[in-house]
């Protein structure tokens, strides 16, 4: 509001908040400490106050570092799920899913965080035979690429179901999925590793031109 009241330039205005969420979604997923949080967004509200200039995409108090940028990447392309809590992958899913939806989601209500390839799949299913390598699988259930979003509550025995059986009794349980990131699976015939290492790439890229992280 502050920045408003002083710039009613429309993109200006737009530059700003794209460039807050940019600098939020950063210190966030940089799982920064309150304090060194907190006086990054007062040097920011101090530049407002006196007028700065700070609109501009790579410099200033919005901006990110190139170190920053470099460890946001390698955050994102990680064993994201495994390494944070459930609070943290959430809003990174949901903010990835409203980047490859047209249009974006305007609300979110109920959303949980579902693994595609299952977290401990029984030995004997098309899971283990499609992921043989232990060390693959155990890497690729936590990435990106292997979770979506859902719109209901969880249900503990679907999520062992092989994939054409999830995608039609769980992931389609209401009909059409709300959100963009788990319509895209709807669309695979199969789940695999070659799958998920270009479905990796794919959503990676996006979050990267998103928050400008090159």
């Amino acid at each position: 509001m502050s920045f408003y009241h002083q710039n009613r330039d429309s993109a200006a205005l737009l530059r700003f908040l794209k460039n807050f969420d940019r600098l939020a979604y950063g210190l966030f997923i940089l799982r920064m400490r309150r304090d060194p949080r907190i006086s990054r967004y007062r040097i920011v509200l101090e530049a407002i106050e006196i007028g700065t200039e700070i609109s501009a995409d790579d410099d200033g108090p919005l901006a990110l570092s190139t170190l920053e940028k470099r460890d946001i990447v390698r955050a994102l392309d990680g064993t994201i799920y495994q390494n944070q809590t459930r609070r943290f992958t959430t809003p990174i899913l949901a903010r990835l899913s409203n980047a490859i939806a047209d249009p974006p989601i305007s609300e979110f209500n109920k959303v949980t965080v579902e693994h595609v390839l299952p977290q401990n799949p029984t030995a004997d299913s098309e899971w283990v035979k499609a992921f043989s390598n232990p060390d693959e699988r155990e890497e690729w259930t936590h990435r990106l690429a292997n979770l979506v979003l859902l719109s209901h509550k969880k249900n503990s025995r679907a999520r062992n179901f092989e994939f054409t059986r999830k995608k039609t009794e769980y992931f389609r349980r209401h009909g059409i999925p709300s959100f963009a990131l788990t319509s895209q699976v709807i669309d695979k015939d199969e789940w695999s590793p070659a799958l998920l290492e270009r479905r990796q790439h794919y959503l990676l890229n996006v979050l990267k031109k998103e928050w400008r992280l090159d």
